[in-house]
């Protein structure tokens, strides 16, 4: 790994911490076009990534995004996060039915979801989730990701 992306990485983590602690939001660096919105963690791998609030070329080049621009937000809403698969969500293809992600944003309330299905969605799929802005068809989903090769986990949180 090029010494930019070990150092990156570091300022990331010192930026969710003090996202943390000060309860506000955090760049890792002045002219970054994102902040820290929250933390993936996945337990079985011991794998942790910093959420950004954006899917920019600039955000998904150091951690995973959250998309923000398909439907009305909300703290009960789905959430949609995106990566890159050779990269920081490289661990996504090995995830099981039964595994657990935890899920910590930054008003640091911690959320456990359990993998109920893993799917290949086609790109019809992808384009009717945009289309309905997450409504009724998909409101059993707490948390949707989607990324480039279209794999798609549906979870259920643990312990509402």
């Amino acid at each position: 790994m090029p010494i930019k992306a070990i150092i990156g990485q570091h300022y990331l983590e010192v930026a969710w911490k003090d996202s943390l602690k000060n309860n506000k939001l955090s760049k890792p660096w002045k002219n970054a076009d994102f902040y820290m919105i929250g933390e993936l963690t996945v337990p079985k791998f011991k794998i942790s990534r910093v959420i950004l609030n954006s899917v920019s070329g600039e955000a998904l080049a150091w951690s995973i995004g959250r998309v923000t621009n398909i439907g009305p937000s909300s703290s009960n809403g789905p959430i949609i996060l995106a990566g890159h698969r050779d990269s920081h969500m490289q661990f996504m293809s090995e995830l099981n039915v039964g595994d657990k992600i935890e899920l910590k944003m930054s008003g640091g309330v911690m959320k456990t979801f359990i993998i109920s299905k893993t799917d290949i969605a086609e790109p019809v799929i992808i384009d009717l989730i945009k289309k309905t802005r997450l409504g009724s068809h998909f409101s059993e989903l707490d948390l949707i990701k989607i990324e480039t090769n279209e794999l798609f986990l549906q979870l259920e949180q643990l312990n509402k």
